[in-house]
C-alpha cells in the first residue's frame, strides 16, 4: 500500500511538472508570432516588457501580463471555454461584455446594459447641459447658413427588447430617452429620432443582426429613409430612394461582433443582409486627412469621402459612429460630396472640418447609449 502511494505521489509529480514546462519548452522550440491585439477581446495584448536594470520593480508584473496574454494554446483554451459556458450551461462566457438572450440573439452589455437598465445615468442639470450645448451648435452653424441635423440611434436592446434575458429590468426612463424628450422642447435644434420607425419596421423584416450590435442593411435603409424623408423638407432637390431601387440579399454567415467577442463566430451562425443598388452614383472621393485621435482604434475609418458627379447637389459633412457606416452607400447618393467623420465616438463640434468642407448642412448621428459623451464634448 505504502509502495502504491509513493508511486501515485511520483506520477503526480511527474505530471504537474510536465505541465508546467512543456508549454515553455515547446515555446521555446517553436517560437510564437505574438499578435498585438485580440480580435475577439477586442483589446491591445500586453507587449513583451524589455529587461532593464533600472526597471526590476515592474518588471515581473508586467512580464505576468504579458504572459497572461500569451501562453501556448491560450486562445484555443478560450474557445473551448466559451463553447461549455454557451451550449452547456446557456450562459455567456464573457457576461460583462456580452449577454445571451433568447432564440440566439446576444447583446453588448456593459455600457448598453446599464442605460437601458438606469444604472449609469445623468442628472436633471445635465441634460439641460447637453440640450445647451447641441443648441449652441446649431445657432452657430446657422449663423454660417449650415442646419444642423441631430440624429439619435437607438440600442439594439430599445428595438429587440423582447429578446433580452429575464432579468432585464428596463429603467423608467434611460439616458438617450430623457434627451431626446428634452430635445423635442427645444425649438432651434433639428432633432430625428430613428427608434420609432425602427421599431414600426421591424414587424416586417429583421433589421438588426442577431450576433451584431448593429442594425443589418435592411434597419440601415429604415434609417436612412426616415431621415430623407426630414431633411427632403428643407432640401426639396433630395429625392430619397424607395425599396424598389434597391435589393437585399441574406445568406447565412459565421456570427458577427458579438460572437467574435466571447470567441463562438464559428459555432453561432448568423444571417447576413447585403444591399444592391440597382442605379448607383456615388463613388469614393479624395480624403482631405484629417488626422484622428491618436487613441482612436479605427484611422482607416476616421474619414471617408464620397462623391457624385453633379454639382448642383448639396454637400453635407456627418459626424458619426460605427452605426453610420452602412447607411452611407445609401445616404451618398444624393450629395455632390459627402464627408463622413468617425471621431472616436467623441460627437464633436468639428467646426475646423466643417468650415474647411464648407458644407451646406451637417448631420450629428449619435448611438443612445453613447449620447452622454455630448457632456464631455462642449464648445465654449
Amino acid at each position: 500500500m505504502e509502495k502504491t502511494k509513493k508511486v501515485s505521489f511520483f506520477i503526480q509529480a511527474i505530471f504537474f511538472i510536465a505541465s508546467i514546462f512543456t508549454p515553455i519548452l515547446i515555446s521555446a522550440i517553436f517560437p510564437q508570432d505574438f499578435n498585438t491585439v485580440s480580435r475577439s477581446e477586442n483589446r491591445m495584448l500586453a507587449k513583451r516588457p524589455l529587461f532593464e536594470v533600472s526597471l526590476l520593480d515592474p518588471y515581473p508584473k508586467r512580464y505576468e501580463n504579458f504572459y497572461n496574454d500569451h501562453f501556448l494554446f491560450r486562445s484555443q483554451l478560450m474557445s473551448y471555454n466559451s463553447f461549455i459556458n454557451y451550449f452547456f450551461f446557456h450562459q455567456s462566457p464573457n457576461p460583462k461584455m456580452v449577454v445571451a438572450g433568447r432564440d440566439g440573439w446576444l447583446f453588448y452589455a456593459n455600457r448598453e446594459r446599464m442605460v437601458y437598465e438606469g444604472t449609469k445615468t445623468i442628472k436633471a442639470y445635465e441634460v439641460q447641459s447637453v440640450v445647451e450645448e447641441l443648441h449652441r451648435r446649431t445657432l452657430f452653424l446657422k449663423r454660417k447658413g449650415i442646419p444642423l441635423y441631430v440624429v439619435m440611434a437607438p440600442m439594439k436592446s430599445d428595438i429587440y427588447f423582447d429578446f433580452l434575458p429575464p432579468y432585464y429590468k428596463r429603467a423608467a426612463k434611460s439616458i438617450p430617452e430623457m434627451l431626446i424628450s428634452a430635445i423635442r422642447k427645444d425649438t432651434v435644434i433639428h432633432l430625428i429620432d430613428l427608434k420609432p420607425g425602427l421599431v414600426e419596421a421591424r414587424k416586417k423584416h429583421r433589421i438588426y443582426y442577431k450576433t451584431d450590435t448593429h442594425w443589418n442593411s435592411r434597419g440601415a435603409f429604415q434609417a436612412y429613409s426616415m431621415i430623407m424623408d426630414r431633411l427632403k423638407e428643407d432640401f426639396p432637390c433630395l429625392k430619397p430612394m424607395t425599396p424598389d431601387d434597391v435589393g437585399f440579399e441574406e445568406y447565412k454567415y459565421h456570427g458577427l461582433d458579438l460572437a467574435t467577442t466571447i470567441g463562438l463566430e464559428k459555432f453561432i451562425p448568423d444571417t447576413v443582409c447585403d444591399e444592391k443598388l440597382k442605379k448607383p452614383r456615388a463613388v469614393e472621393g479624395r480624403k482631405a486627412g484629417y488626422p484622428p485621435s491618436p487613441y482612436f482604434g479605427y484611422p482607416d475609418l476616421y474619414e471617408i469621402v464620397m462623391e457624385v458627379a453633379d454639382t448642383t447637389l448639396p454637400r453635407v459633412v456627418v459626424i458619426r459612429d460605427s452605426y453610420f457606416r452602412s447607411v452611407i452607400p445609401f445616404f451618398s447618393q444624393h450629395f455632390s460630396k459627402s464627408v463622413y467623420i468617425f471621431d472616436n465616438w467623441d460627437y464633436g463640434a468639428n467646426y475646423s472640418i466643417i468650415m474647411n468642407e464648407k458644407p451646406d448642412l451637417v448631420l450629428l448621428e449619435v448611438l443612445g447609449s453613447n449620447s452622454a459623451n455630448l457632456l464631455q464634448n462642449q464648445t465654449k
